[in-house]
Formats: structure tokens, sequence, C-alpha cells
């Protein structure tokens, strides 16, 4: 297969500890394409940077505050950007002030994506040789089909997963350009199905072959994590602590139990110290360890150091978990709220669908209905957990799958 380059836009990759689940893909693509070439849209470049493959390289976005200001500015006299702007006012005006300030700031950030390729293509000769890939549908993508638009040869591909996808997760409940950028795009890659039903549903005119299903993964060995043998449930929990994961809901929970429990949460965030005060007032049966931000590497320690019986995820929106796929990946059941793709990893063969609009005590019956289970019926959930990553959220086999399709598509579309 003829090698080709690849622009990658992610949110932060490879700064800071965000989207560590690209550190997985990008090994992959790295494999099948000559160079990589990272445009980080928000990345600031003094945070710690990881490690990448030898031939990806990371370009410099002027994405400084001033850099946005300006370019919202500009984007208003740009007469690309007005034709665009004209065309989804109404549509932003409909959810009031915060609609149009947020199409505002989606041109802002989508123009210096935009001028950052007209910059980077102004020094290739051969656009050909190049795939654009969004890896988030965010301005990344509208500043890519804003080219894409210039630029008749240009391939465009983007990821939706979940924020990026449901309006629904939003306030006002609204993604800017998001039909009309999907138009545009060579291909939208949703990462569950459920997300591709939701756009097929809200927008006619788009072609079910327009956006296919490609499905995250996880690498994986043989090694499975052990229950825990004591006699207490050894509970985990991984997130950002922000809202939309209501981990509030797992420590209210844990508060009405009275069987001995461990719960280790991994990750942190802006409701970091409400978790911890909550935690404060948690009876002796339940020790609750917040473990903070970890690697990649040090989650996959974390499995192979401590026996888990159960994972928990509550949160009122996803696309679906990587974290559930991390879980699976070492034969843990897990018992995840009934939102965005969850349902298509996780079901009662592998654990437990959750009320969306799930409470405490509801939580709390679920976990000490799973404490009495037989050790044969959690051996059972263990083994087809286990399964379901085998299957369905492997990265081999997603990620390389997901590459041929970036470069058979691009060859044929370019």
């Amino acid at each position: 297969m003829k090698k080709k380059n690849l622009i990658l836009f992610t949110h932060s990759f490879p700064f800071g500890h965000a989207e560590a689940f690209l550190e997985t893909e990008i090994k992959y693509l790295s494999e099948s394409f000559e160079e990589i070439i990272i445009f980080p849209m928000y990345a600031n470049a003094r945070k710690e940077k990881r490690e990448v493959p030898n031939n990806v390289r990371i370009y410099d976005m002027k994405n400084g505050r001033s850099a946005k200001i300006k370019s919202i500015l500009n984007s208003l006299i740009d007469r690309q950007m007005s034709e665009w702007l004209l065309k989804e006012l109404k549509i932003s005006q409909g959810h009031g002030v915060r609609g149009v300030a947020a199409m505002m700031n989606w041109l802002g950030w989508a123009k210096i994506a935009r001028d950052s390729l007209v910059t980077y293509f102004n020094n290739e000769e051969d656009r050909g040789k190049y795939i654009i890939y969004c890896y988030w549908q965010n301005p990344s993508a509208l500043g890519a089909v804003l080219l894409k638009e210039k630029l008749n040869d240009i391939v465009v591909y983007s990821r939706a997963h979940g924020g990026d996808l449901y309006a629904e997760r939003h306030k006002p409940p609204y993604i800017p350009f998001q039909f009309k950028v999907i138009q545009e795009l060579t291909r939208l890659f949703t990462i569950s199905q459920q997300g591709k039903n939701y756009l097929l549903n809200k927008y006619t005119g788009i072609s079910p072959d327009h956006i296919k299903v490609s499905r995250l993964g996880i690498d994986g060995d043989d090694y499975r994590n052990d229950a825990s043998i004591g006699k207490e449930l050894v509970i985990v929990s991984c997130s950002y602590l922000v809202p939309v994961k209501r981990v509030e809901i797992i420590v209210t929970a844990l508060k009405k139990l009275d069987i001995p429990v461990v719960w280790h949460h991994i990750g942190s965030g802006p409701e970091e110290k409400k978790i911890q005060e909550l935690v404060k007032a948690l009876p002796p049966n339940i020790d609750a360890r917040l473990e903070g931000n970890l690697t990649n590497s040090e989650v996959v320690q974390f499995y192979k150091k401590h026996p888990v019986d159960l994972f928990v995820n509550v949160s009122s929106s996803e696309g679906i978990p990587v974290t559930i796929m991390e879980a699976f990946r070492y034969g843990i059941p897990a018992y995840a709220t009934e939102v965005g793709g969850v349902p298509e990893i996780v079901s009662d063969t592998s654990g437990k669908l959750l009320p969306v609009d799930i409470s405490p005590e509801q939580l709390s019956s679920y976990f000490g209905e799973f404490y009495h289970l037989s050790n044969e019926e959690k051996e059972a959930l263990r083994t087809n957990a286990r399964e379901t990553w085998e299957k369905r959220y492997n990265a081999a086999k997603n990620y390389t799958d997901f590459r041929e399709d970036l470069l058979s598509s691009g060859e044929q579309d370019g």
C-alpha cells in the first residue's frame, strides 16, 4: 500500500496527560504512514511532552490568547468565514447569546486551524500525499473542511466520540456547524454504532455510508486481574472529576453500605475537593483511596498490582468509555449507566447496565447484590468481560482496520 503522510489534529496531545488513548492509536498509525505531523490545537507547549514514535513530529500552533482574539476578529472580515457565519447565524441565535458566542469561538479556533494548514502547505509541493485526520469533531474539523472547500484535492477525516457528538452535553445544547462539517468531511468515523445512529436520526440528507463506526481499542496481553480474596468488595472507578461523571453518586452509595469495601478512584479534576470532602464522611468499613491522575502505563501497573472485583461508571453521558475497555482487558466486570454507546460494551453477561437517573440508594443496592453473588457467577462475568475486549475492543485489530480505512479511502477519494 502506498505510504502517505498524516496530519493529525489533537486537542493537546502529546502535551500534558489528556487523550491518553491516543498513545496506543498513534503507535499503529505510525507503522503505516511515512510521517505523522501533529497539530495540537489547544496545547500548552510548556507542559510535559510524552514520547511519540520516531516518524512523528509536532507542528508549532500559534494558539495563544492574543492569537485567538485576533483570529475571532479577523474571521469577521474573512470572506469564507463570513459566508459560513451567515449560514450558521440563525441556528446559533436559536440558542441565545451563548449560542452566538459559541459559534464565534468556534470560528476563531477554526481560522487558526485553517490558516495553520495553509501555512504548512505553502511549503509543500505535493498535497496529494497528505491525509488530514481530526481526532475530534471540533473547530479543527471545521478548519480542515474550510481548507477542503478551497482545495478540492484535500482529504479530511474526523472521529466523533461523545462531547464532540452529543449536543445535549453542552449548555446551550448546541455544537456549532455540526451538520455542515459532517457534510463536507470526506468521511466521519464514530466510535459507536449509537453515535452513528444519533447523527443519522438528527440530520436528514446524510448518507449512512458517509459515517462509519470505528471503535477504539486497548492493547493487551495474557494477564488477567485476580478477584479479591478477602471479605471486602474492591471497586474501581476511573474518570475526570467533572459534573458529567457524577462521582459523588458513587461516594454517597458507598456511605449506605454495611459491607467492607475498598474503593479506588483514578483521576482528578475540578470536583476533586468536593469528592475529598464527601470521602471524609464515609464510615470505617469503607476504605476510599483517591489515586489521582495516572499515566497509561501506571494504570496498567495498577490493575496488575491490585485485585479488583468490579468497575463502576455512573456518567450522565458517554461515547464508549475507554476505561471500561481497560477493565474488560483484565477480566473485570463493569456496572455502568445506560448512556451513549455503553450498551454496546456492557451487558448482563459482563456486568450490569444501570439506569441513567440512578440514585445512590439504587447503586448501593446493586453493590450489595454483586457482593453476594456466588464465586461461579462472578467468574462468569469476568470471563465474558475479557471475551468482550478480545472480540470488539482489541487495539491491534481495531486500529489496523482504521488505518487501512484511512489509506484506502484516501487513495480513492484523494
